[in-house]
C-alpha cells in the first residue's frame, strides 16, 4: 500500500534502481548494529513482486527487532502489520492475517489513519466473512467501518466506497440476505461506474459477484450473464488471475445445470490459461478437481482419476503454508474412498490404483 512518509535517501535510490518497491516507510531509530534499512527494502520489493513467503521473512525479522528494542513509530507498526496481515492473507492463513490487521487497525484508530485502516477493515470483513456464520455480524461492523474510512479519505463517490458496498454484499450474500447483498451490489456498481466506466476490473469484479449471488439464487442463466460480462473485461484487461476465476465458477453452475461437458470445458479454459500464465494457485487444484467430478458424471474414468491426482499435487505442494490447502486434501481424499469403492475400474495399469493405495497409507500413518 502506497504512504506518503518520509523515508532514507539511500533506501530510495535502490529502490529506485530496483524498479519495483513502492512502498515508503517512516524514519526508524537503528540499535544492535542491525541491518533493518536491507530488511525494509528487501520485505518490500519482495511484496510489490508478490513474493509473499520472502517478504514475510524479512517483516517477522523487523517485528522481532521492534519487539527486542522496544522501537518503532505507531505509523511504522501499522504499515508493518498491515503487510503481514496482506502476506498471511494471500497463503491463505486466517487466523494469523486476522491477528495482524486488527493489530494494523488499532495502531490506526490510534493516529487517525483512514487511508491505511480502509485496507485493514476490507480485509478484516473478508476474514470474518469466510469464518463461522456467528461471525458474519463482525464482517458487516468491519465492512461499514471501511465504507466510512473510504468516505472520509477517499470521497463518497470514490471506487473504494464501491468496493466497501461490494464486501457488505458479500457478507449479506453468505447470509443467505439476498435482497441486500443486491442492494449492496448494485450501488457498489453505480459507483464504480460512474468514477472508473463500464470497462474496469472492479466493475469486473461486481458482475464476477452478481454472478455468485445468482448462482446461490439458482437463477443460473442469469449468473453466466454476469460471469460472461465479467470474462469479456477481465480478458480485454488482461487480468488472468480473476479470469480464470470466472472460468471456474462458470464450470461450477454448468456442472448443477447438469452440462458436464460445457463443465469440462471451462475448466480446461482455466487450466490452460494458468498454464500459460504460469498461474500456479489453490484455485488451479479446486479447477483440476471441478474437472475430475465431471468427468465421474460422464462415465471418463480415465479423466477423473488423472485430474483427481493433479489436483491433489497442486494443493499437496501449498500444503505447509496453506490450511485450505490441507483441508482440500482431506475432501480429495474423501472423494477418492467414494470413487474407488463406487466407479473406479481396477486398471491397474493406468497407475491410480498404486497412487491411491500410497496416499491413503501415508495419511493414515
Amino acid at each position: 500500500m502506497k504512504r506518503t512518509t518520509k523515508t532514507f535517501l539511500w533506501i530510495c535510490i535502490f529502490i529506485l534502481l530496483l524498479c519495483g518497491c513502492q512502498k515508503k516507510r517512516t524514519t526508524i531509530t537503528f540499535y544492535g548494529g542491525t541491518d533493518i534499512p536491507l530488511w525494509i527494502l528487501s520485505a518490500d520489493y519482495a511484496f510489490e513482486q508478490r513474493d509473499y513467503e520472502t517478504a514475510l521473512f524479512y517483516y517477522q525479522k523487523i517485528e522481532e527487532y521492534y519487539d527486542t528494542y522496544n522501537t518503532g513509530i505507531d505509523i511504522e507498526k501499522a504499515i508493518l502489520f498491515n503487510s503481514m496481515g496482506q502476506c498471511y492473507y494471500s497463503f491463505p492463513d486466517t487466523d494469523t492475517a486476522t491477528l495482524y490487521f486488527e493489530k494494523s487497525s488499532g495502531f490506526c484508530e490510534k493516529i487517525g489513519d483512514d487511508e491505511l485502516n480502509y485496507n485493514n477493515y476490507w480485509h478484516l470483513a473478508d476474514l470474518y466473512n469466510d469464518k463461522d456464520p456467528e461471525n458474519s455480524m463482525r464482517a458487516l461492523e468491519y465492512g461499514r467501518k471501511a465504507q466510512e474510512s473510504a468516505e472520509r479519505f477517499y470521497g463518497k463517490k470514490s471506487t473504494k466506497v464501491g468496493e466497501a458496498y461490494s464486501c457488505q454484499g458479500e457478507v449479506y450474500m453468505r447470509r443467505m440476505e439476498f435482497d441486500k447483498a443486491s442492494e449492496c451490489f448494485e450501488k457498489a456498481r453505480e459507483i464504480v461506474e460512474k468514477a472508473e466506466g463500464k470497462n474496469s476490473n472492479n466493475i469486473a469484479d461486481i458482475y464476477f459477484l452478481l454472478g455468485k449471488l445468482s448462482n446461490k439464487k439458482e437463477e443460473y442463466e442469469e449468473a453466466l450473464t454476469y460471469f460472461q460480462e465479467a470474462e469479456k473485461i477481465f480478458e480485454a484487461n488482461e487480468n488472468y488471475f480473476k479470469l480464470g476465476q470466472v472460468y471456474l465458477n462458470m464450470a461450477g453452475v454448468y456442472s448443477k445445470k447438469e452440462e458436464y461437458e460445457e463443465a469440462i470445458s471451462a475448466c480446461d479454459k482455466c487450466i490452460e490459461l494458468y498454464g500459460e500464465k504460469q498461474i500456479d494457485n489453490t484455485d488451479l487444484g479446486v479447477c483440476r478437481y471441478g474437472k475430475a467430478l465431471a468427468a465421474i458424471q460422464l462415465n471418463q474414468n480415465d479423466m477423473a482419476e488423472e485430474e483427481f491426482v493433479k489436483a491433489h499435487k497442486v494443493f499437496e505442494s501449498r500444503s505447509e503454508r496453506s490450511r485450505y490447502a490441507r483441508e482440500a486434501m482431506d475432501m480429495i481424499k474423501e472423494q477418492m474412498e467414494i470413487y474407488y469403492e463406487e466407479d473406479y475400474e481396477g486398471d491397474k495399469s493406468s497407475g491410480f490404483e498404486t497412487w491411491y493405495e500410497q496416499l491413503i497409507t501415508n495419511q493414515e500413518g
